[in-house]
């Protein structure tokens, strides 16, 4: 394990755990949720903000257990020393290197080791809708609100696992586009007189063509009379007509239902 398990320290918050609780609920339906996650994102990290702004009032350093135990050890005062001396060089390493990451090569991820982060780590919408990596930044923001410094190496380890989650989607979004480019390809050749015809905007690979019996039955009449299509002209520009106003009103039957399906959430 990269990071150890923070429901301990969350727990000492009550605001905290139960908004956790609240956000692992709204993550059963990501898409549907999503204005609601967002919002308790952003109230989850206020409340850490919160929490620090008065462990700090309090002047009473924050010291929850190591991410990593030494009570099977007894150092001896050199060797604290030498272990303070190289956290202390690596510490100040991270500060002069620390930078934005860009969003085209690995997404809206900012790591600054020396501060908490003005507002809550923002994914880009390709990642939104998976559970993972929203379980994940649930885990790097508690850890952050726990404590930057003393989980320092957590926090790098579970940042590194979202770029990586992260570089995983993004592959898979392409492989997708892809294979669904080819199927739309594939589409048109079997029914050329659809190229060009804007459906909604929709790809024809979204519009159930072979599952509808009107269409299917359509394009094999169509099939009969493009065998002879100079002497069947004009019946196969006719049958052609219907292709596409059928393929129009299936395009029209998808819109309809995601936008339900929109309403239905929202509600």
């Amino acid at each position: 394990m990269c990071a150890r398990d923070v429901g301990d320290v969350v727990a000492k918050d009550p605001t905290i755990a139960g908004l956790i609780a609240r956000r692992s609920e709204l993550l059963k339906d990501p898409v549907g949720n999503s204005d609601a996650i967002a919002d308790v994102d952003n109230i989850l990290h206020r409340r850490g903000l919160e929490v620090e702004a008065a462990r700090k009032r309090r002047g009473k350093p924050l010291q929850p257990d190591g991410l990593f135990a030494f009570d099977d050890v007894e150092p001896d005062d050199r060797e604290v020393s030498d272990y303070r001396a190289r956290r202390q060089r690596q510490r100040h390493a991270r500060q002069l290197h620390a930078c934005i990451i860009p969003e085209g090569e690995t997404g809206e991820i900012i790591y600054e080791d020396a501060q908490l982060p003005q507002k809550p780590l923002i994914a880009s919408s390709v990642v939104k809708s998976d559970p993972y990596f929203q379980e994940l930044g649930v885990l790097r923001d508690a850890l952050v609100v726990e404590g930057r410094e003393v989980n320092a190496p957590a926090i790098q380890c579970v940042e590194e696992q979202m770029r990586r989650r992260m570089q995983q989607l993004r592959s898979d979004e392409r492989k997708a586009a892809k294979a669904e480019a080819r199927r739309e390809q594939w589409l048109l050749e079997q029914h050329p007189y659809l190229d060009g015809v804007a459906v909604a905007g929709l790809p024809l690979s979204k519009l159930g063509l072979s599952e509808d019996e009107e269409f299917m039955k359509l394009a094999e009449e169509r099939t009969v009379l493009a065998a002879s299509p100079e002497k069947n002209a004009e019946a196969l520009a006719a049958k052609e007509q219907c292709l596409r106003a059928r393929a129009a009103h299936l395009a029209a039957a998808v819109v309809s239902r995601r936008l339900r399906c929109a309403s239905r959430c929202r509600t």
